[in-house]
Order: C-alpha cells, then structure tokens, then sequence
C-alpha cells in the first residue's frame, strides 16, 4: 500500500477537530501554542464553482414515533456557497428539536480552559523529543516548511507528532485562501445558537485529538512523506474536494475520503498495519458510535439535524448502511 493523500485533505470530510490553536505568530519569533482559538479542518477553497444549485449529501429517517432524523453530510470546511448550502437547509433544521455534531467548535473556542488542556494533551511526557518520533528527513522537511513559514520554534520539539500534523495542515489551509468562518460546522452552529436550538455533541474536540495523538509515528511519518512528496498540490485536491461535495458526487467523496490507500508491494507489514489502524480508528470505530447515537434518536422519537463529515456516511460501515442493516429505511433527498 501507500498513502495516496496527506492527512490535511482526508481529514476534511472525517474530522472536525485539525486545527486547534491559532496562538502561533506568524513570525520567526513565534512562541510555543497558547490554543487561543479552535477550527475546523478546512479543505475547500473560496474560488466559485459551477454549482448553481448546490447538493451536498443529505438523508432521512423516519422514526415509528413519527419522529424525523436528517442524516447531513459535511465538509468541516467553507467556501462560497456553504451560505447557500445553509440557507436552504434552515427549513430542515428548524423542523428538529436539536442539531447534532461531531464536536461544538463555538463551545470549545469560548471556553480558554478546555484549549489549554488539549494543548497540553499534545506534550510529550515520556522524555522523549519530536525527533525521536519522526524520521530525521520527515523532520527536517518539517523545521524547513515551518521556519519558511515564520512558524517554527524549537521548543516544538517537545509536542508530539499530532502537534506537528496541526501546525502543517493551518499553514496549508491558510494559504490556500480558505474561509474557515464558512465550516458547514460553524454555519449550522451558529444558526442552532441563533434559533436557541439544543446541540449534541457526538463526540468531542477532546475525544477527537486523544485518537490523533494515539496514530502511530509510522502512520505520521507516511502521512508526512506522502505531503512533502507533492507539496504544491493543496489547493487542486482541496478545490477538487469541495467541488465533489457540493455537488454531492458520492462516488467521488468516496474515492477521495475512504479510498486513501492503495496496494504497493513496498510498503512494510509496520506500514501496512499502521495504515489499517487508522483506518479503523478513524472510520470503523466512529461510525460504529455515530450510528449508534443517531439510532438512539430515532427510537427515542427525537427530531434531530444529525451532521457529520460527509465520510462517516459513505461505505460499507458508513452510517447509512450501519442503520440500513438494522432495518431502517434511510432515503436520500435533495437538501
């Protein structure tokens, strides 16, 4: 196998938690990471595309109690026509008693407290440096795109290989000219908050980055590898994915969401396992849990707006089929 997208794009429709801290300076002076502020992984750009009628994936669930639960696919991400996208979504929300998301971005941004402990959840504790987690070329490659980027600080060194994972894929997001106030996260949020609607947290930022930082150094180490290789073609795949996701191009989402990996008879039995690992921590496990609360939804008759990256819908353990297998009917409808 090998690794045919960095950690940055896959993550744009499987997880909200990415960037978790905006308290690095953009300078050469910048200090170690205060976690001012938390965003969501951020893989579309702001360029308009030819969607007029824009159509992300959207299902629905009717309970026997007459109850209904929307299966919404996001992208933890904005551009252009995520307002559009919110607009004609309101109705649907509006009609639920709650909104449910994988983390309450807005929640964890207000509260200082909760960023400094996931900061410090970041630290290595074991007497060991970044160095010893990453392969000296990985990390080389590393201290050079960041210092390039006025955001390297030796102290650094003493976060592990997720940190490291957040700090490239900020500095990709923000120069690839995303609008990350634009999130379907955010949007949907904000407008709960507007309505005073109930939000249920499926997971949590907390819960999102004790998996990250349990990926195994082989997993980062391919992941970095696989980035450096191709450092320039951020803004293609990131247009690419958005692009897919508007118009709710199933075939496409999964191909560039679940089907990250291909056979390679180079890679080592280590990378193979580390690669299903992530695989299963990521995707299987979640989506196991995901479906799990959204059923809980539907046989308590609970209307809910259950919105989650798109990927957790798609495959054969996505959440459609998950709760398909169980018997419920899940219809796909135009948003």
């Amino acid at each position: 196998m090998r690794i045919k997208k960095p950690f940055v794009f896959i993550t744009a429709l499987s997880l909200s938690a990415a960037m978790l801290f905006t308290g690095c300076e953009q300078s050469g002076e910048s200090s170690a990471p205060e976690s001012s502020a938390a965003e969501t992984t951020a893989a579309a750009t702001t360029e308009a595309f030819d969607t007029s009628s824009p159509n992300p994936l959207l299902w629905k669930v009717t309970g026997e109690k007459g109850n209904t639960v929307y299966l919404f696919g996001t992208i933890h991400a904005g551009g252009i026509q995520s307002d559009q996208v919110m607009n004609k979504l309101k109705e649907k929300v509006d009609s639920c008693d709650a909104l449910a998301v994988e983390a309450d971005i807005l929640s964890y941004q207000a509260d200082f407290a909760r960023q400094q402990k996931v900061a410090q959840s970041m630290l290595l504790t074991d007497g060991t440096t970044i160095k010893d987690h990453l392969s000296g070329d990985n990390y080389d490659k590393c201290v050079k795109y960041l210092t390039n980027a006025g955001q390297y600080n030796a102290a650094f060194d003493l976060y592990n290989p997720s940190f490291w994972n957040q700090l490239v894929t900020q500095n990709e997001i923000n120069k690839s000219g995303i609008d990350t106030s634009k999130a379907m996260d955010t949007l949907l949020l904000s407008y709960a908050s507007e309505k005073n609607k109930e939000v249920i947290e499926v997971e949590s930022i907390e819960f999102q980055i004790e998996m990250t930082n349990n990926f195994s150094d082989t997993w980062y180490n391919l992941q970095f590898e696989a980035f450096f290789k191709e450092p320039n073609a951020t803004k293609e795949s990131l247009d690419k994915l958005y692009k897919a996701w508007l118009s709710g191009d199933e075939a496409e989402l999964k191909e560039l969401a679940l089907d990250e990996t291909e056979l390679d008879d180079g890679m080592t039995d280590e990378q193979q396992n580390a690669v299903k690992e992530y695989k299963k921590a990521m995707y299987t496990d979640r989506n196991s849990g995901m479906a799990e609360k959204a059923e809980s939804f539907i046989k308590d008759g609970k209307s809910v707006f259950f919105a989650v990256g798109t990927a957790h819908f798609l495959g054969d353990d996505g959440i459609v089929k998950l709760l398909s297998d169980k018997g419920y009917t899940v219809d796909k409808i135009s948003i």
